[in-house]
Parts: C-alpha cells; structure tokens; sequence
C-alpha cells in the first residue's frame, strides 16, 4: 500500500457561513511537504501524459514524502541492488545472497536514518545506512533532523519477496469489488416522464433546464441531468453549490439507505444531503447529513447507507432522524442555503459547464430486516 501525503487545503477558515478569513493561504500550506516522485523518464511538458506518470508512479509507490519546511528534502534515495540491478521504493526484489539496502543521499549535517522492518527498526546511523544480509520483509525508511521529533522523510517500501509470497501479497491486497446494490424497496423518483427534483443553485452559478431528459437513462428511459456551471467562491461568498433538491416529507422508518444509478462526462465528487430536525442546530433546528459519491463515464447503481451519514455539526445529535422517528428528510427551506444534494467544489473545473446524470432507480430506499423491526419496536412504546 503506497503512502503519500495531502493536505486539506481551503485557504480558508470558515467563521459563520457568510464569514471567511483567507487564511493559511494556499502556498504556505501547500510548502509545507512534498510527494517526491520518481518518474521512469522526465516529464515532456504534455499535460495529460505527464500526469499520466506522475499518478502511475504514486500507485507504484515510487516516491517518498518529505517535509520540505524544515529542509529541501530532494537529495534523498533509498535503493536495493543485486545481480547488478537496482531498484528502488516500490519495487519488489526477490531474496539473494548478494541483495544490499541503501539509504542516504543529499542529507542536513546531523540527519539520522532508521531503516525498518516490518514496522520494526533493524538499524539506525547517522549520514547513511547500508545493510546485506537482507531477509524477506517491507523495507522502509525514516529520516530525522536536529531539533525536530518528527520525520523529516517518510520512504515507502522497498519489497523483499520471492515471487510466490509476492503474488499471494498482490492478490490478498487486491481492491475488493465493489458489493451490488440492493433492490429498491420503494422508487422515489423514476425520472421517467416526470419528477419531483428540482433544480437550485447559488446566485454565481447556474443549472440548464429541464433537468429531465427522457432517454438518458441506463435502459434508455428517463434521467435528471444535472447541467451545471459552478461559481467562484471568495472570502466574503464561501459557499457556490449546483444540486438538484425535494422537499417532499416522507416517513423512512425501517428503511435502510438509499439506491441510485449515477453516470457523469467525467470523474466527480457529488454529496448526497438529507436532513432532519435538531433542535440544538443553528440552522433554523435543521441538521444536515452528508456522504459522498464519485461518479464514473459509465453508469453505476450506488448504495447509501443511512449509517454512513455524517453530520459537521457542530451541535449534532449523533443520529439522523430516521432511528428515532419520521420526518422529512428532504425537505429544503425556502432560502439558499446548501441544497438537498450538492456538487462539491473541490473537485471540478469552476466555471466548466459539466453533467451529472441520475437514472431510473435514483433515491430508492432499501429496507433492512432488523431496521424495521426496531421501528416496530418503538411503535408500540
């Protein structure tokens, strides 16, 4: 499992929801560390296959994270050599007489390295570090400067495995295949001839209409497309959302999540919102729900788990609604405040018009077997 570092950036701290300060800023945070790549050949200045290899190399594992900060940390190496080969951070290397590790570089005076095995340190020195006799294990290293308990460098691993013990690695590491969605227990929204979803959006951005388009589905029926140009928030405006939204009320007592179809023109991340009543919330005693969902150029059914909702209240209850007892969960007041479900900022091209399209199963709720007989239970009480 490759390690890099990222940080959640803003350039901004949120004072009330009207209220920002643009601060820490984007280059000072931004300074703080690095992802060092190392790249097979140098970039070509071809945007998209140089991004190519720079994502192909962080999957690899061929980089190491450095704390830029405290010092430049691009002199660093750490190597396995045998057989008059090297190799380097996410590489596998199978065990031999000859195997050598090596780890140092272009260090500050006084830098300590720690090489670790399996999570447990089998040498530190000061400078550089060279070990033979190497056993099987995930190799990693550690890079310490004066004055600072925390690493400087963090090196992900070089691999040191037959090629049997490294395949049965592969595989058990493997990305498990996303489980099927459950059937709908009840279709909230078919999207085919009509719907109940509207349109809302922020006074800088914009949504096309009609968001019903009649033969973009899956199976050629109806879809809710959302067509939309995302505004450019600032320090005085934080807040710019495109979403689609109902107010209906409904009772979802032993229901268990929600069911849709969803397909974009490009890889986004949208936010699925359902709200219920909290009468500690500043929001005029609303709360709201969140989780997140990327969407793909094909057509995929997703499943939400009511347990999966998470509230940034700050005021929060603990539990969404649905547990205690029924309300509406989609409802939207009559202002603009965040919609029912919204198309987060962060990962989207501002001002590109892009589609979101949401198929024939979109908003059906599953029902849970245990789920329901809770709500029967707290019928009778």
């Amino acid at each position: 499992m490759p390690g890099i570092a990222g940080a959640d950036a803003h350039a901004r701290i949120v004072l009330r929801k009207d209220t920002a300060l643009r601060l820490p800023s984007y280059r000072a945070m931004f300074g703080l560390f690095q992802n060092h790549v190392l790249l097979d050949a140098p970039l070509e200045g071809d945007p998209l296959r140089d991004g190519r290899a720079i994502v192909d190399a962080l999957a690899r594992g061929r980089s190491y994270v450095g704390v830029d900060a405290l010092a430049p940390a691009g002199g660093f190496s750490f190597t396995a050599e045998a057989g008059g080969r090297r190799f380097t951070m996410g590489d596998t290397v199978p065990p031999r007489p000859d195997l050598r590790l090596r780890a140092g570089g272009r260090l500050p005076r006084g830098a300590r390295l720690a090489l670790l095995r399996d999570g447990r340190e089998v040498r530190q020195a000061e400078g550089d570090i060279v070990l033979d006799a190497v056993d099987p294990g995930v190799y990693r290293v550690e890079v310490r400067i004066p004055g600072w308990d925390a690493p400087w460098i963090l090196s992900n691993p070089v691999y040191v495995f037959a090629d049997a013990a490294a395949e049965q690695r592969r595989r058990r590491g493997a990305w498990p295949p996303e489980p099927a969605a459950p059937p709908a227990a009840m279709v909230i929204d078919s999207f085919d001839g009509a719907t109940v979803f509207q349109p809302a959006f922020d006074s800088r951005s914009a949504v096309a209409e009609p968001i019903l388009d009649p033969s973009a589905g899956a199976d050629g029926k109806g879809a809710a497309r959302l067509r939309f140009r995302l505004g450019v928030p600032d320090a005085t405006y934080p807040h710019a959302y495109c979403a689609i939204v109902n107010q209906q009320g409904r009772d979802l007592s032993g229901r268990s999540g929600l069911v849709f179809a969803i397909k974009g023109d490009g890889v986004y991340r949208i936010w699925v919102q359902v709200r219920d009543d909290n009468p500690l919330s500043a929001d005029d005693g609303m709360e709201f729900w969140f989780a997140s969902v990327r969407t793909s150029t094909e057509w995929r059914r997703v499943a939400i788990p009511f347990s999966r909702l998470r509230s940034i209240n700050k005021k929060t209850d603990g539990h969404f609604l649905w547990e205690h007892h029924p309300y509406d969960p989609f409802a939207e007041p009559d202002d603009d405040r965040v919609p029912a479900l919204s198309v987060d900022l962060g990962s989207l091209k501002v001002h590109h018009v892009e589609s979101v399209k949401f198929g024939t199963e979109s908003y059906g709720v599953q029902r849970h077997r245990s789920e329901q007989r809770r709500s029967m239970d707290r019928s009778k009480t």
